[in-house]
């Protein structure tokens, strides 16, 4: 069984019938294009402005859960590193009106996406307000990277103890650009010690996009496949499923 997690390049955003309802673009996206290529069935958990905290934690959820099906074949996408949730009150108007998924009632959010928060009352509209000086005076990325890159080694761990076959990485290429930038930086060497260590930890077939195999962004730059809102067309998911059928061949 296969079992793949990410955001909404996971998902399928944007592919011809996503927007029915139900959603009917399932066939088009890598996860099911992958699974019929490797004859097995699958569980696709990935959900549009997913962090990467939700992505672990369902993840975590699926595999510790008796009555799921093991999976023998994992392929995670993790989403950006700035992307943050909060466990909040929401009407449903409110998610409708946003179309935010929130699972279990937590809100996904950026430093961009601080608008996605509650203003239910004035508890929570005090939050936006502070987060948002939050990102303008106290946030560095390099947190959460570390952080990121952790999970991963997680996972990764997981995997192996477990017997899976895993294939996990970013899904576009800012994520490995902003590792990039942060290495630049001098004013914490021990910080790029530790994350140079950590990335090198990972397997080769756990680094999609960080310095190996190319992410599903820029698989659709360069196929010219991108949607009006930046999502991964019907043709690179196909060509996507390839280098993964291969990945999964080649490596294991």
């Amino acid at each position: 069984m296969l079992l793949t997690s990410g955001c909404s390049f996971v998902w399928g955003d944007e592919l011809d019938g996503f927007d029915n309802n139900p959603p009917t673009h399932q066939h088009l996206t890598f996860t099911h294009l992958l699974a019929e290529k490797m004859g097995m069935p699958y569980v696709n958990q990935g959900l549009c402005g997913s962090c990467n905290e939700r992505i672990f934690r369902d993840l975590i959820t699926y595999l510790s859960d008796p009555t799921k099906t093991k999976p023998t074949h994992m392929v995670v996408m993790w989403s950006a590193w700035q992307r943050d949730e909060v466990a909040e009150p929401m009407s449903e108007s409110r998610e409708e009106q946003l179309c935010l998924n929130r699972p279990h009632g937590f809100t996904q959010f950026s430093s961009e996406r601080t608008q996605n928060l509650s203003n239910y009352n004035r508890t929570t509209r005090a939050r936006r307000e502070l987060l948002s000086q939050y990102y303008d005076t106290c946030y560095d990325s390099r947190t959460a990277i570390m952080d990121g890159i952790t999970r991963m080694k997680t996972i990764q761990l997981l995997a192996d103890s477990l017997g899976i076959k895993l294939i996990q990485g970013v899904f576009h290429n800012r994520a490995w650009n902003n590792i990039l930038a942060t290495l630049k930086e001098t004013d914490i060497p021990q910080y790029n010690k530790l994350l140079l260590d950590s990335i090198s930890s990972l397997h080769k077939t756990s680094r999609v996009g960080i310095g190996r195999y190319k992410d599903l962004y820029t698989l659709t730059e360069e196929l010219g496949d991108i949607k009006p809102f930046g999502h991964p067309g019907e043709k690179t998911q196909v060509v996507f499923a390839d280098m993964l059928e291969t990945i999964f061949k080649e490596e294991f």
